[in-house]
């Protein structure tokens, strides 16, 4: 291969690296703890030069200003299928914040239901360790809307045992946002007639 096309190559690589998530900026970075857990919703948070590269400074969202937002923040679960955005060991995990990875494919997939109950175990295990305080878990995917709200949701269903309506109704109260995906909505409202 010709020295200049992989060095093209290259450069397109990086700037996708650094790019913005498309529909990123439509969304506020972090919704407020949902009604009846310690879960709070949020967008995926950048790394700074990210952030530098691409938006004015009132439109950042880096992992620092998330920490100093939410200082009870003790996990962080980020379903996003990329590392592309952050490094979670060395923005969260150096500040004795948990990060776990859990990659998930978007655009309208319904996740595995093993992703789901590896989500679930992460919470219940977080909640079980946390017991004595009032430490929170945040929860992002790229827009901490879609499979954010699918994961949280299911996991109201299946740990509190409310109606699918009221899981959906809690996350997009807490999110202030919509979940969106129809896919997704139908799959949770289904859960609870399985259940039945």
């Amino acid at each position: 291969m010709f020295w200049w096309l992989k060095l093209a190559q290259n450069v397109k690589i990086m700037s996708k690296r650094n790019k913005i998530p498309d529909g990123w900026r439509d969304y506020t970075p972090v919704g407020k703890c949902i009604s009846g857990t310690r879960i709070i919703p949020l967008k995926v948070p950048l790394r700074e030069n990210m952030c530098q590269r691409n938006l004015p400074r009132d439109e950042w969202f880096t992992p620092d200003m998330l920490i100093k937002q939410e200082p009870k923040l003790k996990t962080i679960i980020d379903l996003t299928n990329t590392d592309r955005y952050y490094n979670g060991a060395r923005e969260f995990g150096t500040k004795g914040i948990a990060h776990v990875k859990i990659s998930v494919e978007g655009q309208g997939k319904l996740p595995p239901a093993g992703k789901i109950q590896q989500f679930q175990q992460v919470v219940d295990e977080y909640l079980d360790k946390n017991k004595d305080n009032d430490a929170l878990i945040g929860v992002h995917c790229t827009h901490g809307l879609n499979r954010t709200g699918y994961f949280v949701c299911s996991w109201m269903l299946d740990r509190l045992k409310i109606d699918p309506e009221e899981a959906i109704r809690r996350f997009n109260e807490a999110r202030g946002h919509k979940i969106e995906r129809k896919m997704l909505l139908d799959d949770l409202r289904t859960k609870s007639t399985e259940k039945s």
